[in-house]
């Protein structure tokens, strides 16, 4: 038997205001497809892009490596405790961090800030000893102007637990700066657990 008749067929679509052509041209018989070849052109202006075969095609096929884009994150590096207790003796240090006491570069006391001291102040009730409040900065800034801030916001602190059920105990307030880092200040995190105010009193 001999071949069939050779046939061309033409189809244009327009796609995002690009055309595309798809020539298939040849002998179609026996279940056999024809070659086909795929012509990308640019808005109706402008000549026909090069020519795309199948194989080209198939080679510009590249798989997504899914396992290399995935990180874990330290997610324990990435918490910071807001405030902390510690016990030594029959003394209790609380530390607050100032990032929830303050706004930056502010010693005025956030609204948050009246609730973390006024719990601190609760745990007062059961203590006849003074009270020390201590302002640490990190080192970001001038010696002197961290020293300044350390201690204002030192005072803010002490000031409100003063106006607390112990206002009639003695209340010490002292600054000082970027001295008695918690962490070392090379880092945002570091820099994070150096900014705080602590509150130390016995019994």
């Amino acid at each position: 038997m001999s071949p069939g008749p050779r046939h061309a067929s033409v189809l244009v679509a327009a796609v995002g205001g690009l055309t595309a052509t798809v020539l298939t041209a040849g002998p179609v018989a026996a279940g056999r497809a024809a070659p086909t070849t795929v012509t990308a052109a640019g808005p109706a202006t402008g000549s026909p892009a090069p020519i795309v075969d199948d194989d080209d095609l198939a080679r510009s096929v590249r798989d997504l490596a899914g396992g290399n884009s995935v990180r874990d994150l330290p997610l324990a590096r990435a918490v910071i405790n807001l405030r902390t207790q510690t016990r030594s003796g029959s003394t209790t240090t609380v530390t607050i961090s100032s990032d929830v006491l303050f706004a930056f570069d502010s010693a005025t006391l956030t609204p948050l800030a009246d609730q973390q001291i006024d719990a601190v102040a609760a745990q007062l009730r059961a203590s006849s000893g003074p009270v020390r409040v201590d302002g640490y900065t990190d080192d970001v800034g001038s010696g002197p102007y961290n020293l300044g801030l350390s201690r204002r916001r030192a005072d803010a602190v002490a000031a409100r637990l003063r106006a607390g059920p112990r206002g009639a105990t003695a209340v010490t307030a002292t600054g000082h700066g970027e001295a008695d880092p918690a962490a070392p200040d090379t880092d945002p995190d570091g820099r994070t657990r150096n900014r705080r105010v602590t509150v130390t009193f016995g019994g």
